[in-house]
């Protein structure tokens, strides 16, 4: 059964610092600047893309529609994704 139901923007958030801890563990930059992992992890995403002929655009639009449904267009990083 899915936890989605019950899945809160601030679990979302948790479990992202979750996976950017164990990207910055992998890379060797534990206790790093967030900002610097976040952004080595989205260029890494990039790469993951290409390998498996993911379409990065397409991926951002339909993340951008889940995203303003679940802040209910009250979420800072609309005009980022405008």
């Amino acid at each position: 059964m899915s936890k989605l139901a019950d899945y809160t923007n601030d679990d979302r958030a948790v479990d992202v610092q979750a996976a950017l801890e164990t990207f910055a563990d992998s890379i060797g930059e534990s206790g790093g600047d967030l900002e610097t992992i976040a952004f080595d992890f989205l260029a890494s995403f990039c790469h993951f893309c290409d390998r498996h002929a993911l379409k990065m655009d397409d991926l951002l639009r339909r993340a951008k529609m889940h995203y303003e449904d679940e802040t209910e267009f009250e979420g800072k990083q609309l005009v980022f994704l405008s």
